[in-house]
């Protein structure tokens, strides 16, 4: 992006310093003259870096389209200068250049798609670090997963298995949503309803077992 006719204000930022943090208010945009900044995010009450921004880079945006407080912590990595803008002055310069405008929609959608995955990549580290801390600190605790149970029925392999699991990690990654295994091998047409309630019916047989 073309700093040099972007306007606004330039502030300079040392090593280390936060130029805003997460849930802060503010309405400024801010784009990248020289140096880098840190973009990070708590996730589970760790502070995760989703992204690393470099000359020409905007953010901030967020705050200032939706009125909203910041969703992450910005923070300089170097001596870092910045050009800081507000609502009005980034909209007049988009309106009056059109090249300015342009890459600055290619940063941003170039940024999110990085934010997303970098996102994404962490929830689903968590996710197994979660799982298996469970199994690893309390054995006993391991629940009769109805995947296994398919597979000792004959009803299922193993690669089958790992499919459908795959499948439930992404629908609860990328959508944000819980789905259950046995409705994925149904719609996957690996099993039917009926092989289903049968497992299920010897888990809770099972289960009823190991608790007396």
């Amino acid at each position: 992006m073309d700093t040099k006719a972007s306007g606004g204000r330039i502030l300079a930022f040392e090593d280390g310093k936060v130029i805003f943090e997460e849930n802060s208010l503010g309405k400024d945009v801010y784009i990248i003259e020289s140096g880098k900044v840190e973009i990070t995010k708590q996730i589970n009450g760790r502070r995760v870096t989703i992204n690393i921004l470099g000359k020409g880079d905007i953010f901030g945006e967020n705050a200032m389209f939706a009125n909203v407080p910041r969703s992450v912590t910005a923070t300089a990595i170097g001596r870092t200068l910045l050009i800081s803008m507000s609502m009005e002055e980034l909209i007049y310069r988009m309106q009056t250049n059109l090249q300015f405008a342009i890459e600055l929609f290619q940063s941003l959608v170039s940024r999110m798609h990085n934010t997303d995955l970098a996102l994404k990549n962490v929830l689903s580290k968590i996710h197994s670090f979660s799982e298996g801390l469970i199994q690893d600190v309390f054995p006993e605790k391991r629940p009769l997963k109805v995947g296994e149970i398919l597979i000792e029925l004959g009803y299922l392999t193993p690669s089958q298995l790992d499919r459908c699991l795959q499948k439930q990690k992404e629908i609860h990654i990328f959508d944000y949503k819980h789905k259950l295994l046995g409705e994925i091998m149904i719609e996957f047409g690996i099993i039917t309803e009926e092989q289903l309630r049968e497992a299920l019916a010897e888990q809770k047989m099972r289960l009823r077992s190991r608790s007396e």
